[in-house]
């Protein structure tokens, strides 16, 4: 089966330290199975800040459309999620992170009907680079 998509993303820089972006993803599958994301339409939209060290962003993510009549994954036909992250870098190896994801606590899958969201969640981390 084949699936047919396009996207348009744009990012627009406000000042030297915030920048937004928004987007739109519009997935065409002939039937369930076919898809990798099970909602045709998706909306981003984004806020960013960085100065020196410092970087955060912002990220909402809206889906419309799921035609779940044949009850095929736990997914909801529309949803809404907030993404929240920020890290700071130590140096040019080593960068601290931490993800807040999404805070709406919605479940949902998003790919297919065998990974589902893991609900809000927390994550603390390092990023090193050898």
């Amino acid at each position: 089966e084949e699936q047919k998509g396009v996207e348009v993303s744009f990012r627009q820089k406000l000042n030297e330290h915030f920048s937004y972006d928004v987007g739109y993803s519009r997935v065409i599958a002939q039937k369930y199975s076919d898809w990798h994301a099970p909602n045709p339409n998706a909306y981003r939209i984004g806020l960013r800040y960085h100065e020196g060290k410092w970087k955060a962003s912002l990220l909402g993510i809206v889906t419309r459309g799921f035609d779940n009549s044949e009850k095929l994954t736990f997914s909801p036909s529309s949803y809404a999620v907030l993404n929240l992250n920020a890290s700071y870098a130590i140096n040019n190896n080593v960068t601290l992170y931490t993800k807040l994801n999404n805070l709406t606590n919605r479940n949902y899958a998003y790919a297919g009907e065998s990974v589902y969201s893991p609900g809000r969640f927390f994550l603390v981390g390092v990023d090193c680079k050898f």
